[in-house]
């Protein structure tokens, strides 16, 4: 296999896992996002650096997409509260 095969197959693979790992994500309203976390179902939320989304992984591993409301320093401490990992992402990075 040629270096251009090889990374064109890297490339198409790397464009499918995006695919797939937006596929398996569903969807939480804000108020769902801290009933989970009170009961302990939060593992981790992953915010967007630049906008109101983020990304909840509850503890079976599950994704799920959240809109927040436009101050979310009451929601980390919140998160803090109850151990979940919190993470903010540059909307450069993909998956």
């Amino acid at each position: 296999m040629t270096f251009a095969r090889f990374f064109a197959l890297v490339a198409v693979l790397s464009i499918v896992g995006c695919h797939l790992e937006i596929a398996r994500t569903s969807t939480w309203t804000y108020a769902q996002l801290l009933h989970n976390a009170d009961v302990g179902n939060v593992h981790e939320v992953d915010f967007w650096s630049d906008s109101n989304e983020a990304i909840a992984v509850d503890r079976a591993g599950n994704k799920h997409d959240v809109t927040l409301p436009g101050d979310t320093a009451k929601l980390r401490q919140i998160l803090e509260s109850h151990g979940v990992m919190e993470h903010t992402i540059s909307t450069i990075y993909c998956c």
